[in-house]
């Protein structure tokens, strides 16, 4: 079998296929024996001539291919090949937060909290750097992610952090838009405005990072049920245990931050991803808890082994290990197919090797997710629906790592609102200890027991 070739690009391995891309690891040989390896997401062929789905392919790269943050992974290169469209992006060798918290869960113990402060900041800073893009005539991108979840960020083996798949983001400069009362996204990672059809905004992404973080903290699922219905009636409602429910050892101030990220009403959450980071790191700084780089690729190096790339290793298995091999089966492509049913009023075909989602169905049985939605029936009417719904089913700061073991009395009752945080505020080293923040009232069913085992990913 020869060698294919996309453009400059040699395709060393096919990765992983979805409804509407392949994603293939390649490298680019350029002069003087220079070379470097990316993933190459490439249209499929049967897609190849439909222009909806070519449309929302390039949507995808040139939202990615504006930003340039060492927290989002980079788009390099948009092409066309006899076979179709594709573009580049960097490769980046390590695991998923899903897998990372699967593997955490096998321990029987919990993410350090400098690491996972560290993660989350980064996240952070990526998202509030693309919240705050402009285009070449200085008006708001108004990019909104849309998609933040534990399968979209990848920590590599050297301790970077990236947001990756834009695939769904909306943006002002998007040529394909969905239609009003359409929703996209993970079910278990969407906002309440996104839950009802309400217009979003950066505040959106912040829920779902709040999410992220509490499900980081507590090593449990958050919003759970046995039916999508069920898990967005939670989400809406504000049905949220306090962590220190699921954690009773978790610092207090980290979990009134985590509250705050969850408040139902966006405007009684942080404003921006940039006041979360911020609140996280004065925590980091008033508890003495650091981190860095090499400490968290250390970590990585600790719950995985030694992982060699995968072009170092011949015929290597693909499913794990390879970081963005899971840029490209997760939510992307099937939310490229389900957008186009959105958008278009028509349900897109999906082939049969399609990669299904892996954080939305309930079905799912993880190490990590014991935590489930109570308080929400499964027989109850959802009178918040007006609208019809379409169900997607579908380093910044060095710190140095410190734990102070300490005991807090679990909160009784949530504090009163606080005043609302600037949307600028000063910077880390300047700020004291925060005071705890504001948060939705929550709910305190019976913690949930911990795992007994961790299943393997499928």
């Amino acid at each position: 079998m020869g060698v294919e070739q996309l453009g400059r690009y040699t395709v060393l391995k096919h990765l992983a296929s979805g409804g509407m891309a392949d994603v293939l690891l390649a490298r680019s040989d350029g002069i003087e024996n220079f070379e470097r390896h990316v993933v190459l997401k490439r249209i499929r062929a049967e897609h190849a001539t439909d222009k909806r789905f070519i449309t929302m392919f390039l949507d995808e790269a040139r939202i990615a291919a504006t930003l340039h943050h060492q927290n989002v992974v980079q788009v390099f290169d948009v092409g066309e090949d006899t076979g179709g469209y594709f573009f580049a992006m960097e490769y980046i060798h390590g695991e998923d937060l899903r897998r990372l918290l699967s593997a955490v869960s096998k321990t029987k113990g919990h993410m350090p909290l400098g690491h996972m402060i560290a993660i989350v900041s980064a996240v952070a800073a990526g998202l509030h750097y693309a919240h705050e893009r402009r285009s070449n005539d200085k008006k708001a991108l108004s990019i909104v992610h849309r998609d933040v979840s534990p399968s979209n960020v990848i920590v590599g083996f050297d301790g970077s952090v990236k947001v990756l798949d834009f695939g769904i983001a909306k943006a002002r400069t998007r040529h394909a838009q969905t239609s009003g009362g359409s929703m996209k996204g993970k079910v278990s990672y969407m906002s309440p405005e996104q839950c009802k059809g309400e217009s979003i905004d950066r505040r959106s992404d912040v829920f779902a990072l709040g999410i992220v973080l509490y499900e980081l903290a507590t090593t449990t699922r958050l919003f759970k049920g046995d039916s999508d219905y069920v898990v967005m009636d939670a989400i809406v409602t504000g049905k949220v245990p306090m962590p220190r429910v699921r954690r009773p050892d978790l610092p207090n101030e980290l979990a009134q931050i985590i509250m705050k990220a969850l408040a139902p009403d966006p405007a009684r959450r942080y404003q921006t991803a940039d006041e979360l980071r911020l609140a996280l790191e004065q925590f980091a700084l008033a508890m003495n808890l650091t981190s860095s780089t090499s400490g968290l690729a250390s970590y990585m190096r600790k719950l995985f082994g030694e992982k060699p790339e995968p072009w170092l290793v011949d015929d290597a298995p693909t499913k794990s290990g390879a970081s963005l091999v899971d840029a490209g089966r997760t939510s992307s492509h099937n939310s490229w197919t389900e957008e186009v049913a959105a958008v278009t009023g028509e349900t897109a075909r999906t082939s049969a090797s399609a990669i299904t989602p892996r954080d939305t169905r309930t079905s799912m049985k993880l190490g990590w997710e014991q935590g489930r939605v109570t308080g929400a029936s499964g027989g109850k009417k959802l009178l918040w629906f007006s609208i019809p719904v379409v169900l997607a089913l579908g380093g910044i700061g060095v710190w140095q790592f410190v734990v102070k073991p300490r005991t807090d009395k679990a909160e009784a009752t949530q504090p009163a609102p606080a005043q609302q945080v600037a949307a600028q505020p000063a910077p880390v080293a300047a700020v004291a200890a925060p005071t705890p923040p504001p948060a939705a009232a929550p709910v305190e069913p019976e913690p949930a027991a911990p795992a007994d085992t961790a299943a393997e990913p499928t």
